[in-house]
């Protein structure tokens, strides 16, 4: 069991790596990874194995091991960020869920000290992964 987590880990680290997505930090259940996209939007990929979900024909919350891509839009000036896209994917590659807003529509909003929207904030914006 010791060495199925590494193992997992560097097989994670290589597929996201063999796509140029580059790691940034990691939680006690998620790991993220990022990828530019434009001037001002990002992609930033969570993969867990604990990925919490509520399917349109069920009325209850479903668990499944995959991962979620979401684009978001940053203006690094006035320290804000905003979501414009999120899709959830199986480990399969299978889309589960979607949703999107228009780019200059998605609300923006200050990212909260030590939360995850910080952290995307601090690497889009200091530019450590461009």
């Amino acid at each position: 069991m010791n060495r199925l987590l590494p193992a997992l880990s560097l097989f994670i680290f290589s597929f996201s790596y063999s796509q140029d997505w580059k790691y940034i930090f990691e939680s006690n259940t998620d790991i993220f990874y990022y990828k530019p996209d434009t001037e001002n939007t990002a992609w930033i990929k969570m993969i867990s194995g604990k990925t919490e979900y509520y399917p349109k024909t069920s009325t209850g919350l479903k668990i499944i091991d995959g991962y979620i891509l979401t684009l978001w839009r940053f203006d690094c000036e006035n320290r804000k960020a905003g979501l414009v896209q999120w899709k959830l994917y199986t480990k399969e590659d299978s889309i589960l869920a979607s949703l999107s807003h228009n780019q200059y529509l998605s609300e923006m909003a200050y990212a909260i000290p030590e939360f995850v929207a910080e952290g995307f904030l601090g690497v889009f914006c200091n530019n450590d992964y461009k």
